[in-house]
């Protein structure tokens, strides 16, 4: 509802509007019924004619209602508790970024009653992450998000979960074997396609190796998907890619896997590298001093990676949006809990290309 206020000027007339907050009271006048009627459609509760409900969401919809989430919030007298579970960010860059968009969340949506915590696991050690969400479980939290780099044991969280009914956001891979409230990140299977594309449109480009920084690839099955996304779109092509990979532990001694990279290059006549995580910074510097003419793609924008994009170690980066993902993660729980709104199954997020030329919107923003 607006009230318009007219400002006279020898040189303009202009209009201002100001908003006014729209009552429960001037919904009931509009729609011709009581404010108990009211009350009983926009909290979904009691019995009302559909002849009713229809007319008082018409007389919301024409007068731009909008609810008071945080007096709907405290009317509720109890709190929501949300536990995010995701990888130590010191051993790996890229969870300091979804770090920090949960907890620009957690800050954010506070005042609606939201406290939530973040548990850290090792990337290394799955029988931590399980350890951790033993943890989690005994507080019996509300929901929990979940930074996924552990296929299996995530699957079996989730299932100890649906058996206490907290719901269960996931982050990062992408799991369709069990139901989850919703899934937010990239389609890995599609970047790794996007990647393929670019590299056939790349010129003198034919053969490349995919590098994926893991403990076990049978369990990041994400990491796989983008490989299978890249060999598919690569395949379309007339040019006859040939395609590698190798599985560099995350604590692999660092002169053996440039030795295991040396070789697989040098062996396979390799022009172009894809990390498909964002570990590039551990060793696009080697290989771009020992092969000057190399292609490097990389994953995630994190401060390494932007500044080897800068001097030109790295050709291009996707990215992943970390920080949206974070944010986002708390953001469902907060329109599912509080706006009692239906959350997608799934919310991919945009993958963005990143070539030394767009980088600096992207510092900008």
């Amino acid at each position: 509802m607006c009230a318009h206020t007219i400002y006279f000027n020898p040189d303009v007339i202009y209009i201002k509007s100001q908003i006014l907050k729209v009552k429960i009271k001037d919904i009931a006048i509009h729609a011709g019924v009581s404010t108990g009627t009211v009350d009983r459609v926009i909290h979904n509760r009691g019995r009302v004619s559909k002849r009713t409900r229809d007319l008082v969401r018409q007389s919301m919809a024409e007068l731009q209602y909008k609810p008071d989430i945080v007096a709907r919030t405290l009317a509720r007298r109890e709190d929501s508790l949300l536990k995010a579970l995701i990888p130590y960010p010191y051993q790996d860059y890229y969870w300091k970024i979804v770090r920090d968009g949960i907890e620009k969340g957690f800050s954010e949506f506070a005042p609606y009653r939201l406290n939530g915590q973040i548990h850290f696991y090792d990337m290394n050690d799955s029988g931590h992450f399980e350890e951790i969400a033993t943890e989690i479980l005994a507080e019996s939290p509300d929901v929990v998000l979940i930074g996924s780099e552990y296929h299996q044991q995530t699957i079996a969280l989730i299932k100890a979960c649906e058996k206490r009914e907290i719901h269960c956001i996931v982050l990062n891979a992408e799991i369709t074997s069990v139901p989850v409230l919703t899934y937010i990140g990239i389609n890995t299977y599609v970047a790794g396609e996007l990647v393929g594309r670019i590299l056939r449109n790349t010129r003198d480009r034919t053969s490349v190796l995919v590098v994926h920084t893991t403990e076990n690839i049978e369990n990041t099955i994400h990491l796989k998907k983008k490989e299978l996304g890249l060999i598919n779109a690569l395949d379309q092509s007339d040019l006859g890619f040939n395609t590698d990979s190798i599985v560099l532990g995350n604590e692999t001694n660092k002169k053996l896997a440039g030795e295991l990279l040396f070789e697989k290059i040098h062996k396979n006549e390799v022009d172009t590298v894809y990390f498909s995580t964002s570990r590039a910074y551990q060793y696009a510097p080697m290989l771009r001093k020992a092969f000057p003419e190399l292609f490097i793609i990389g994953h995630d924008l994190i401060d390494h990676h932007i500044h080897l994009l800068k001097v030109g170690v790295i050709d291009l980066i996707i990215d992943q949006s970390g920080f949206q993902m974070g944010y986002n993660g708390v953001k469902s729980w907060l329109d599912y809990r509080i706006l009692e709104q239906k959350i997608q199954d799934t919310q991919y997020l945009p993958i963005t290309v990143v070539y030394p030329e767009n980088l600096p919107y992207f510092i900008q923003r």
